[in-house]
């Protein structure tokens, strides 16, 4: 017999001690089998039994293999009703699981490469009509889905992603948000304040029903320069400033309203005037530099309360816009000392205060 030369077992070689800088000894030893804790042990030992299982398992297979010649056409058959053939394994280009780590990133990265409505998942039937919008406010939108949803399907060539993109500032996601969100309430008169639960919370629905609100205001965006000036682009325009009081116009009704000085804020020039909350229908305001606090602010609003052909949105969506009294034909100081305490069940929440004689008492009833 050939003599055979017995092997010591390898030992990886322990590891040389490092001289640190202040001339101490440090030890860079692995923690042993005894300092492990309980926790890590058990799973230590699972792995090298499943190693050993698997060991075992192959060398099996190998001696079957060469005891049994028919062994490898019943392999191959089992391997191609189970679809695990090698052209098989590598056409699907199968990979081993990653960690937990790695499948988290992995998803982080889908969930951005995604835009907002995609980020809604879709119903099993596939309806796109019942995908609902993944936000609770208007003004709650994000950046990718007011300019892909909203904007852009209003003017598709001026409001297009790219156009919106590069007046945007890269990490400054509340500025962008806010700029976007003053173009779709200058377009469509609707508040960030508007709610999209029930028909609204429809992607479909909610993007119909700003079209709509966009298109009875005659377009406002078709020509609006971006970035916008609001001081020039917006809905009111002042005109000059005359003996019965400071001519207002309406840049898209072409509309002139006089409004008079008492109501105005104080000013001495007519420099000090301004308007602010220039592309919104309900915020919009005349307001002057010597009042700094804002509150002789005078609201446009009941001076322009016709904004829009109410008829003509009723025939493009007669569930638009809900059935409310209109405040008449009367001019808005009047419409407010007409006003007169609430029946119930008529939906009013706030009634004007009428001038009364005691400064305790309240609307309707004498003073004192």
């Amino acid at each position: 017999l050939k003599s055979r030369q017995v092997l010591a077992p390898c030992r990886s070689p322990r590891p040389r001690p490092r001289v640190g800088p202040s001339s101490q000894v440090v030890v860079c030893d692995m923690p042993n089998a005894k300092q492990l804790n309980p926790y890590d042990k058990v799973i230590n030992d699972e792995r090298r039994a499943t190693e050993s299982l698997l060991k075992a398992q192959k060398q099996e297979v190998r001696q079957v293999m060469d005891l049994c010649p028919d062994a490898p056409g019943h392999l191959i058959q089992k391997f191609s009703s189970l679809k695990m053939r090698l052209s098989d394994i590598q056409g699907a280009k199968r990979e081993l699981p990653g960690s937990l780590e790695e499948e988290a990133n992995r998803r982080k990265k889908q969930c951005r490469s995604t835009t907002g409505a995609a980020s809604s998942a879709r119903p099993a039937g596939g309806d796109p009509n019942n995908v609902e919008t993944p936000y609770h406010r208007l003004d709650a939108c994000s950046v990718t889905f007011t300019s892909a949803h909203l904007l852009e399907e209003w003017e598709p060539q001026l409001l297009s992603q790219p156009n919106l993109r590069r007046m945007t500032t890269r990490g400054r996601a509340a500025a962008n948000k806010e700029a976007l969100q003053k173009i779709v309430e200058f377009g469509s008169g609707q508040p960030g304040d508007l709610v999209l639960t029930g028909r609204l919370g429809r992607v479909v629905v909610f993007k119909q029903y700003m079209k709509n609100h966009y298109i009875v205001r005659g377009r406002r965006c078709r020509d609006l320069p971006l970035p916008p000036n609001w001081l020039v682009d917006g809905l009111y325009e002042m005109l000059e400033l005359i003996a019965a009081g400071l001519r207002v116009r309406h840049r898209f009704l072409d509309v002139v309203v006089v409004i008079e000085l008492k109501i105005l804020p104080k000013h001495d020039p007519f420099d000090d005037l301004s308007i602010d909350f220039n592309w919104s229908e309900m915020r919009a305001s005349i307001v002057s530099v010597k009042d700094t606090d804002n509150r002789g602010a005078c609201l446009l609003l009941p001076h322009f309360p016709a904004q829009y052909d109410k008829s003509k949105l009723q025939a493009l969506s007669p569930d638009d816009e809900p059935a409310a009294p209109a405040i008449a034909d009367q001019p808005p100081m009047a419409a407010l000392e007409n006003a007169t305490t609430p029946r119930v069940g008529q939906g009013v929440v706030f009634t004007p205060r009428k001038r009364d004689a005691g400064p305790n008492s309240v609307a309707g009833t004498p003073g004192g």
